[in-house]
């Protein structure tokens, strides 16, 4: 490859990486919000679940009705021969990170396991399905 060729692979990369990052902080800001609008099961005081998993990491999702908000972490699954694990994953997002906390060698991993993220939290609360039409119907204008 020659030098110049690699330069602009490098620039857009990193305009993709920035991208991706910007989209996670987008989506995973904009679900809890969403998911509090449908009513979420009377429960005591906190709770964590696994919200979606692939083959490669997994969403946990923890609520705490004391200060009434959600937490969602990406947890990279640790491999151990063929076992794998979901505990004490290495975490490659939490909500409330800010853009420049997602580590680039890490952005796309993160990116990738949105759609784990949001049919997760569909299977759990269907009728968040609903809060998200107007989003759908929106990306289909042109600008």
């Amino acid at each position: 490859m020659n030098d110049n060729k690699m330069v602009q692979q490098l620039l857009k990369g990193s305009r993709n990486i920035n991208q991706m990052k910007k989209d996670v902080v987008l989506l995973v800001g904009m679900l809890p919000g969403l998911a509090k609008r449908i009513g979420l099961p009377s429960i005591e005081s906190a709770y964590y679940f696994t919200i979606g998993s692939n083959t490669d990491c997994y969403w946990t999702m923890t609520y705490n009705k004391d200060k009434n908000n959600f937490d969602l972490t990406c947890r990279m699954k640790v491999h151990d021969g063929d076992k794998q694990t979901y505990e004490d994953g290495e975490i490659a997002y939490a909500s409330g990170y800010a853009i420049d906390q997602i580590s680039s060698n890490l952005a796309q991993y993160v990116f990738e396991g949105l759609p784990c993220l949001v049919g997760g939290m569909i299977s759990r609360y269907p009728d968040l399905k609903k809060r998200f039409e107007p989003f759908l119907k929106a990306s289909k204008v042109k600008f």
